[in-house]
């Protein structure tokens, strides 16, 4: 879910309780705020993250090549081009970032 997982978690159990129900949960975290420069291309996606655990190290900003719908599954993949334009991609955002 794009959610809170504790309503989410919170409402399924008064669900399952009607019907004598149980539930399981394997992992989850709140939905997380990402830094976004200005003019930068940005969506919201539905995955997990190691952002929440990063906390320390300042505001998150996640960028990667390629699709979030062909990461993380069995036909994972990044097209070379996408790897090749992420380099200016990469070049551009710590100077965007390093002025300010």
């Amino acid at each position: 879910t794009a959610g809170d997982p504790a309503v989410v978690r919170e409402r399924l159990a008064t669900l399952v309780a009607k019907h004598d129900g149980s539930l399981t949960y394997d992992r989850g975290n709140p939905p997380q705020r990402m830094h976004v420069p200005d003019g930068v291309e940005s969506t919201v996606v539905a995955f997990n993250t190691d952002v929440p655990h990063l906390g320390a190290l300042g505001t998150p900003l996640l960028f990667g090549p390629g699709s979030i719908l062909d990461a993380h599954g069995e036909r994972e993949r990044i097209a070379k081009a996408d790897l090749i334009a992420a380099v200016t991609t990469y070049e551009d955002l710590i100077g965007t970032l390093c002025r300010g």
